[in-house]
């Protein structure tokens, strides 16, 4: 996947490579026999790619490599049939390696910022993404989402230091069976079990709201890196049924 953005206005972390390369190949239910809680060593990406028809911009690019770690579901990876709602999608972090590498059947893009957006498009066009496979909802998410509501088989909500006031919009925009969510937060390191299980009750605590009785199941908690003394950035996958 190449990346390329302007670095005087967006950024790019190399240290959430291993979560990119995740979503090139994320969990797929049923899952009775694969939970799990682990964590996972980071690796560098390789640099590369196009960069913008602009100055100062950078690019990069990820191997998809899978990790050792990483297991195949039991059931037939389906991905060309997922819609996924991409909440905070940036320059395309996790938008293009669920494009180029899941091959999900088409990706909600939502991001607001305009120098993002600018990149984001450019990297679509770049990775030769149809453009009836991702749609870009410019703006803030609290008014696009709400258009999204009951479209996706999987949500991510790849937003520090807390992606909290999204779970709400992405409760809604799972379909009537439920789906995935991939929710990330910075965490102290002793509280991650505790954070896990508390997401989940609220989770389900949304779905009521909803309509929805669905199970919250933790599948797995990813510990991407340290963003600070003691504080970790983790995504939790959840699978709501």
């Amino acid at each position: 996947v190449d990346f390329s953005f302007n670095i005087t206005r967006v950024m790019f972390c190399s240290g959430n490579v291993t979560e990119r390369t995740r979503m090139a190949s994320p969990p797929m239910a049923p899952l009775s026999e694969e939970l799990q809680v682990g964590h996972s060593r980071e690796d560098g990406p390789q640099s590369g790619g196009h960069p913008l028809p602009a100055n100062d911009a950078q690019s990069s690019r990820d191997t998809a490599r899978r990790s050792k770690r990483m297991k195949k579901s039991p059931v037939e990876r389906r991905g060309s049939e997922e819609v996924i709602v991409d909440l905070y999608a940036g320059i395309g972090y996790y938008t293009l390696p669920f494009l180029v590498h899941h091959g999900a059947k088409h990706v909600h893009a939502c991001e607001w910022n305009d120098d993002s957006v600018v990149a984001l498009r450019h990297n679509l066009q770049a990775n030769k993404i149809s453009p009836d496979r991702c749609t870009v909802h410019h703006g803030d998410n609290r008014q696009t989402a709400p258009n999204l509501e009951n479209v996706a088989h999987r949500v991510n909500l790849g937003l520090l230091p807390s992606s909290e006031e999204g779970w709400p919009l992405a409760i809604r925009a799972l379909r009537s069976d439920g789906g995935w969510m991939h929710v990330h937060e910075n965490v102290k390191d002793s509280e991650v079990e505790r954070w896990t299980a508390m997401l989940c009750r609220r989770l389900e605590e949304l779905a009521r709201e909803r309509g929805a009785s669905w199970k919250a199941t933790c599948t797995h908690t990813e510990r991407v890196k340290s963003y600070a003394p003691h504080i970790l950035h983790v995504v939790v996958d959840v699978f709501l049924q």
